[in-house]
C-alpha cells in the first residue's frame, strides 16, 4: 500500500476534472498499475471497451469521456519517431539493456530489459526457482529486448522467447518487427512471424497471415517485399492463411500456440495443414 501511495504522488494531474483512459485490460500489469496510479492521485478511470486496442473506438471515448490523461508530454508530435518508442522511464524507475553477457549496452545496441523499483515484483509466489531466474538482487529481468537512443527513449524490439535464430548468420529475426512491417502492407489485417522447425536451419521464419476482408494477397510479392525492406535474414520460408489470431487473456497474439498447431500439423501430414501452409 505504501508503494502504491508513493509512485502515485508521481502521477498527479493539473486538470479541473483529470480523468484517466486506461486502454488494457486490468487483468493485466499495465492496466492494473495505470488504474491504480490513476485512483489513488485523485482522478477518473475510462475503461475503452474491447479486448484489444483499436483507434476508432478509443478516439470515440476519449471523446465522449473528456479524457484528460493519456501520453505524458515526452510524446512530441514534431518528433513522430519518438512515438514509435516506449519513452523514458518513469519517475522512481530505473532501467538498464544488458547484453547476454551481463554487460550494460551503449545507445542503438539490443540489450534485454532490467528494472529496479519499489514496484517491482519480489518474486513468484511460492516457487525460489522460477525467482532465482528472475532477479539479480534488486533488479527484474523483463524478457524484453530493446535499445535506447541517443535522447533516452527505450524502444521495444522483441520479447527473448520470440526471437527467431535461423543460424545463417550471428544476427537473429526480431519478429515483433517482421510482425509491425507486414501490417503496413495493403490487405493485411494481422501477422505473426514465428520461429519452426527446419531441416536446413536452426530456425526457419514462418509467417501467419490474417487477410482483410475481401483482399487477396500475392504472398510472392509480400516475401519480396519483406526481402527489400528488412533483408534476406528475415525472409519467410512459408506462410498460413488464418481466419483470426489466438490471444493470450492479456490480449496478445499466442505465439506459442501457433508454434504448436504448426508443429502438430506438420507431424499429422506432411502434405497438408490445417491451418493451411504456403510456400
Amino acid at each position: 500500500y505504501e508503494r502504491i501511495v508513493t509512485a502515485a504522488g508521481t502521477h498527479g494531474s493539473d486538470a479541473g476534472e483529470p480523468r484517466m483512459l486506461v486502454g488494457t485490460l486490468l487483468s493485466h500489469v499495465s492496466g492494473h498499475f495505470t488504474a491504480l496510479m490513476a485512483l489513488f492521485s485523485g482522478q477518473a478511470v475510462v475503461l475503452v471497451p474491447g479486448e484489444g486496442f483499436e483507434a476508432g473506438p478509443t478516439l470515440d471515448v476519449m471523446s465522449r469521456e473528456k479524457v484528460t490523461e493519456l501520453w505524458p508530454a515526452q510524446h512530441d508530435l514534431r518528433r513522430p519517431h519518438t512515438l514509435q518508442s516506449c519513452g523514458k522511464p518513469g519517475n522512481g524507475v530505473e532501467i538498464e539493456l544488458r547484453d547476454e553477457h551481463g554487460v550494460i549496452t551503449e545507445a542503438g545496441r539490443i540489450g534485454e530489459l532490467y528494472i529496479r523499483s519499489a514496484m517491482v515484483t519480489e518474486g513468484y509466489w511460492r516457487d525460489s526457482e522460477r525467482t532465482r531466474g528472475l532477479k539479480d538482487g534488486e533488479w527484474a529481468r523483463s524478457g524484453d529486448l530493446g535499445y535506447w537512443d541517443d535522447e533516452g527513449y527505450f524502444y521495444l524490439v522483441d520479447r527473448s522467447r520470440d526471437i527467431i535464430v535461423t543460424g545463417r548468420t550471428s544476427d537473429n529475426v526480431y519478429s515483433r518487427l517482421l510482425d509491425d512491417y507486414l501490417c503496413t502492407l495493403p490487405g493485411i489485417s494481422q501477422a505473426a512471424a514465428v520461429g519452426v522447425p527446419d531441416q536446413e536451419l536452426s530456425e526457419a521464419v514462418h509467417v501467419f497471415l490474417v487477410p482483410r476482408e475481401g483482399a487477396d494477397l500475392d504472398l510472392a510479392a509480400i516475401r519480396r517485399q519483406v526481402v527489400r525492406e528488412l533483408g534476406d535474414l528475415y525472409e519467410p520460408k512459408a506462410f498460413s492463411i488464418m481466419t483470426s489470431l489466438p490471444y493470450t487473456t492479456v490480449g496478445k497474439v499466442d505465439k506459442k500456440a501457433l508454434r504448436t498447431a504448426y508443429v502438430l500439423a506438420q507431424a499429422a501430414s506432411s502434405e497438408a495443414s490445417p491451418v493451411g501452409s504456403y510456400a
